[in-house]
């Protein structure tokens, strides 16, 4: 039996999968907070075992509990090397969020993920050349500044967010990433709005669709990062911040 798989097991009851069947069905999507870097899973397939640990109420998972030989853990998170990220990107009362925080905040949370590291075949035209968190964080930095130059979104009286007024009006997108409820783990308009949980979903697209899948940043036929961003099929518009990044971000960064 694999000591991961028990372990698992024995948060959420019942007996252990077999080893197999739990290694292929699993889908990690990794954030640091605060002081531990905890997990979060991605929706599984339905009626897999899963499944049910989704469905667990909060499942968050500190690194102190990972066994040793847990292999698909990524190994910043499991030897406790993984930097903690800040508690909250920094705002200002004008919705404006610090892009030097949230670079900072980014670095951390790409150290405990599995993009730590990684660079994809098209990676060094995104900056991409040792797969660093400082690379991932600036990529993920500019893609922010071009979706809606670091700002937070305006409510609606419900409580909703306005679309800024460069979105196109038939377009769901909404806060500083341009996502929507319901989207890479952003369950409310408060998450879609929260730089520090956009940050997590940005992770978790290029895990998803860049790791796991593309192998590139802007594959063929909208794959990659380019599945979800427009300004990654059209990379200049992500690429232009390059010059903004240098003088705004970098002098700030030890």
């Amino acid at each position: 039996m694999n000591p991961f798989n028990d372990f698992l097991s024995s948060l959420f009851g019942g007996t252990s999968a077999p080893q197999q069947q739990s290694q292929s069905a699993l889908v990690p999507v990794w954030t640091a907070r605060d002081e531990t870097a905890m997990v979060e899973w991605v929706p599984p397939p339905k009626g897999s075992f899963q499944e049910k640990m989704q469905a667990a109420t909060g499942p968050q998972i500190s690194r102190e509990s990972f066994p040793s030989d847990a292999t698909d853990v990524p190994a910043a998170v499991r030897n406790g090397t993984a930097p903690a990220a800040p508690a909250n990107v920094e705002t200002d009362t004008a919705g404006r969020i610090n892009p030097v925080s949230f670079q900072k905040t980014m670095e951390a949370k790409v150290a405990a993920s599995h993009l730590n590291g990684y660079v994809p075949k098209d990676g060094e035209q995104f900056g991409i050349k040792t797969g660093a968190p400082r690379e991932w964080a600036r990529l993920f930095s500019m893609v922010i500044q071009q979706e809606s130059g670091h700002r937070l979104a305006q409510r609606n009286p419900d409580g909703s967010l306005r679309r800024f007024a460069t979105t196109i009006p038939t377009e769901k997108s909404f806060g500083p990433g341009q996502f929507n409820i319901g989207e890479y783990g952003l369950k409310t308009w408060d998450d879609v709005n929260n730089p520090s949980r956009v940050g997590d979903a940005l992770i978790a697209v290029a895990q998803k669709h860049v790791f796991e899948r593309a192998g590139v940043i802007r594959g063929p036929n909208n794959t990659g990062l380019a599945a979800y961003f427009g300004s990654i099929r059209r990379p200049n518009e992500t690429l232009q911040h390059s010059k903004w990044w240098e003088s705004t971000v970098m002098p700030s960064l030890k």
